[in-house]
């Protein structure tokens, strides 16, 4: 058996129009400040009833606040990447943990959890370095003359840098509030339906792409919350449940029409499917739990963004959770032919899982 660790821990810590003419077509850096809807604070009472999961989640974002805060210290100078440096394994090294880490301390700030003895700072420096952070990250993306950005993964960077954003609106100034309006349309641009194709599994090969496809749904998600005034909020949307529905398509849900999801039968959504009938999918030539569990902590949290908001949650965010789970929970792999000693990826009382590896 090999052991690899749970990846949703941030799911669970965070519980707590019209069409235009050309979609290339940017709306003016003046106007996109002005078309976010900040979060209505006042619409939540503050208050989180005693409950132990809770509470665990709470202690954990406190810890990985602390190491944040002093990792920024440590780190804000190589955020300030120049183009002699420019490359993914750079980028994803320290722009993708940057974002990270800056929705993670807006999430403390904003919920009630903050406390300086477990962060080791006053909320008055931890909002200063957050705020640093996030005009360090956007000033550097290439819609803003840096250079990460639109390319592999920088949707799921421009989402969780955008969310962190989001919560602390009312800190940001003008010039930061403009740059992130830019990189949150200029990324969400990218998955219309001229710009990017829905790619499918379809049962061959080895790499199936239902993570991606889950982390591009988040900066459409965001675009669409952030900006619900926006020219293109519709497209936006369509292309948002395009995403979601199909990152976890089964052959079987090309043919169902005895449901709607966001104004669409599966039928009418799917060209192809991206995971097996019994909710098992394949990354890295394997079946891969990992990335069975995508859905959860990357696409799912829109059931956190949308509820922030106030807007009612996409029915397609979801979309076969229930296949994945049960396949995750109840599907025996027996030893011969998968690795001693067998038995289900998730292993009850246990924070480790197994993988099959065959």
């Amino acid at each position: 058996m090999t052991i690899s660790k749970i990846l949703p821990v941030w799911m669970g810590c965070c519980l707590i129009l019209s069409l235009c003419p050309s979609a290339g077509e940017k709306v003016a850096d003046q106007q996109l400040a002005s078309l976010v809807k900040p979060i209505q604070w006042e619409n939540f009472d503050g208050t989180l009833k005693p409950n132990e999961t809770r509470e665990l989640c709470g202690r954990i974002l406190l810890r990985s606040a602390k190491f944040n805060a002093e990792w920024f210290l440590k780190k804000k100078n190589s955020i300030q990447i120049e183009p002699s440096q420019k490359g993914l394994r750079h980028e994803e090294g320290i722009i993708r943990p940057a974002t990270s880490a800056s929705l993670g301390l807006a999430t403390i700030l904003k919920t009630g959890l903050f406390d300086e003895k477990a962060t080791n700072v006053s909320r008055k420096e931890l909002m200063q370095r957050l705020i640093h952070m996030i005009r360090s990250v956007a000033s550097r993306h290439t819609i803003n003359g840096g250079i990460w950005g639109h390319n592999w993964q920088s949707s799921l960077w421009s989402a969780q840098l955008g969310r962190a954003a989001w919560m602390i609106w009312d800190e940001l100034d003008g010039e930061t509030r403009t740059m992130l309006g830019r990189i949150i349309e200029s990324e969400a641009d990218r998955y219309l339906p001229e710009n990017y194709a829905i790619e499918y599994w379809n049962g061959k090969g080895g790499d199936t792409k239902a993570e991606e496809h889950s982390w591009e749904s988040m900066i459409l998600q965001q675009a669409v919350i952030m900006m619900p005034k926006h020219e293109r909020v519709r497209r936006w949307k369509e292309a948002c449940s395009q995403l979601m529905i199909s990152a976890h398509s089964r052959r079987s849900d090309m043919s169902r029409t005895n449901l709607t999801l966001d104004g669409k039968t599966p039928q009418a959504w799917l060209k192809g499917f991206n995971i097996m009938e019994d909710g098992l999918l394949k990354n890295h030539d394997i079946v891969h739990n990992d990335y069975m569990v995508s859905m959860a902590h990357l696409q799912m949290q829109g059931f956190l963004a949308f509820s922030l908001a106030g807007t009612p949650v996409p029915e397609t965010t979801d979309f076969n959770f229930a296949v994945i789970y049960k396949a995750l929970v109840t599907r025996e792999f027996r030893s011969p032919p998968f690795r001693a000693p067998g038995g289900t990826m998730y292993i009850p009382g246990k924070p480790e899982n197994y993988t099959s590896r065959h």
